[in-house]
């Protein structure tokens, strides 16, 4: 597996835990997070089923090594940095989801470094 490939595959787990917390302990986790929690948590469940599945599909990126799809998964990351930001400066959030998106920032600077060190090595070779 490639450096980059391995990044990705590590954010499908990361990811994998947040939705299976999310959609087996949703009170816990958002007031762990400092959200306010409402009576009706579909919602929250729901989120943390899409985001079991977006950590399959980030599974088997990391697992084929489809450069091109871990190339975009470092943009999909970047816009959700990014809009987490607008939606803060807008009022829509407050920081508690910034600062979550900030950590998660890591994920697409690490995958950028591997791409660049699997292109690297592979001049190297040619």
């Amino acid at each position: 597996m490639k450096k980059a490939a391995f990044s990705v595959f590590v954010d499908a787990l990361i990811l994998l835990a947040i939705g299976s917390i999310l959609m087996l302990f949703p009170s816990q986790f958002l007031g762990l997070l400092r959200f306010q929690v409402g009576f009706d948590l579909v919602i929250a469940r729901t989120l943390g089923l899409l985001v079991i599945v977006l950590s399959l599909y980030y599974m088997l990126i990391g697992r084929t090594n489809l450069r091109p799809l871990v190339i975009f998964t470092v943009v999909g990351r970047l816009i959700f940095f990014l809009g987490t930001v607008v939606f803060f400066i807008i009022g829509w959030s407050g920081p508690n989801i910034f600062l979550i998106s900030a950590l998660d920032l890591v994920g697409p600077i690490w995958t950028l470094w591997a791409l660049r060190a699997d292109k690297a090595i592979s001049n190297r070779y040619q």
